[in-house]
């Protein structure tokens, strides 16, 4: 069968695979279904046709899977930050767990592998400790009436694959009410002040992203307001209220990034109040953490992680070989993993 771009068709989906697609099959032929579940009956709507499979965007959802849920965020479906807020979360780790199984199976060629239970995260939400917000056009919704200068402002999340608008929220539940309070309160400093959002087409404008930190096990929060330059005024105005409104900020650092590239690549940072980083503390551990600091993004998680794998060491561990024994840190970030377990390793 002929199949065209912008036919509808009727799928049943089957598991779910990278990018969040779900499989499925018409006469013989794969496709890959997006915005859906696992388990649903949809209408969906080709968007790519090749050679040995298709691409589809589901529009209806004509049977829906016994796992789905209504999500918690008003954004949810457009914004870019979540993408399975709205099956439950058990399920969620049963289909980590299939991804883990299929890289043995499909990609190490590894059958005889026993794939443990996933461990899932305590909070569901609020569990980020960073969050990364970007300043641009505001995307429009349909229906709602906007002046000039709010369809030229937004700070939130980006929608996938458009890059020069983002949803401007007001609520989010990655990381914490602090971030949502911080962030709103940014948001509408900079918005009263008429200050102007970076263009990469035009190579102007001022500001890039707001960056939130916050160490879990210490309390301490760093708010960082990356730019294309320093404006000195501008950033002591604002430390002032940040330091009235959110005496728990422990430091406001600006970021100065380039307005030739689009992303918020630093090239000098400045600390306009505190130590300019947070301490985190991780098992016996203290780690300082920049703005620009890669970490492990969920602290509870991390330390369950940690643990198991502490765990493995230690019933492995003999002191009589640690002299001979290397331990390996890539893509190590803060280095963590190496830090932790080095007194296991010579």
């Amino acid at each position: 069968m002929n199949f065209k771009k912008n036919e509808i068709v009727r799928v049943r989906t089957q598991k779910m695979v990278s990018q969040g697609f779900c499989l499925g099959k018409i006469e013989g032929r794969i496709v890959f279904v997006e915005n859906c579940l696992p388990d649903e009956l949809v209408e969906a709507r080709i968007v790519k046709v090749k050679n040995d499979y298709l691409e589809a965007k589901a529009e209806m959802i004509l049977e829906p899977s016994v796992y789905r849920t209504e999500p918690r965020c008003k954004y949810f479906g457009l914004c870019g930050g979540c993408k399975l807020q709205n099956l439950m979360y058990k399920e969620q780790l049963n289909i980590k767990k299939g991804f883990v199984e299929e890289a043995f199976k499909r990609i190490g060629k590894i059958t005889n592998v026993q794939i443990n239970e996933v461990l899932g995260s305590e909070n569901e939400y609020f569990y980020r400790n960073k969050m990364e917000f970007s300043f641009a056009k505001r995307w429009l919704f349909e229906g709602e009436s906007y002046s000039e200068n709010e369809k030229e402002f937004a700070l939130g999340l980006h929608i996938p694959k458009q890059y020069e608008k983002v949803i401007h929220i007001d609520e989010c539940f990655l990381q914490s009410e602090f971030s949502n309070n911080v962030r709103n309160f940014v948001s509408d400093f900079l918005f009263r002040k008429n200050i102007s959002i970076h263009s990469l087409k035009n190579k102007n404008g001022l500001l890039k992203a707001l960056v939130i930190r916050e160490a879990k096990n210490t309390d301490e929060k760093l708010v960082a307001l990356i730019t294309t330059r320093f404006e000195k005024d501008l950033l002591e105005e604002l430390a002032n209220e940040l330091r009235k409104r959110f005496p728990e900020i422990t430091t406001f650092v600006s970021v100065l990034s380039s307005p030739d590239i689009s992303s918020t690549l630093p090239f000098e940072f400045r600390v306009i109040y505190g130590k300019g980083y947070i301490i985190e503390k991780l098992f016996d551990y203290e780690f300082e953490i920049y703005p620009n600091t890669f970490f492990q993004t969920n602290t509870k998680q991390a330390e369950k992680l940690f643990g198991v794998v502490k765990k493995y060491i230690e019933a492995n561990y003999d002191e009589n070989e640690k002299q001979n024994s290397i331990l390996i840190d890539l893509y190590s970030g803060v280095g963590v993993i190496g830090i932790i377990f080095s007194k296991y390793f010579s």
